[in-house]
């Protein structure tokens, strides 16, 4: 399965960058226009998205984390 994903494939020379790089912008501008947001705090496409869309609307919108309180969005918990 690992074959499949995209790192591996983009070593192999498979990937269009140039679509991908397309496809991630439409998903960005179509996704920061969302009422609500359910993301991955781990998941950098997901702290873009939201970010974009407290840029576009100009307030936070109701949000969830599947993964990870708020508080490790950007903080990595050091543990002793």
């Amino acid at each position: 399965a690992s074959e499949q994903f995209i790192e591996r494939r983009n070593e192999l020379g498979l990937v269009n960058r140039t679509a991908v790089l397309i496809s991630v912008l439409a998903d960005l501008e179509n996704l920061s226009r969302g009422r609500a947001f359910v993301g991955s705090a781990t998941s950098w496409m997901s702290r873009l998205v939201w970010l974009a869309a407290i840029g576009e609307q100009a307030v936070i919108p109701p949000f969830f984390l599947v993964d990870q309180p708020f508080n490790t969005l950007w903080f990595t918990v050091l543990k002793k």
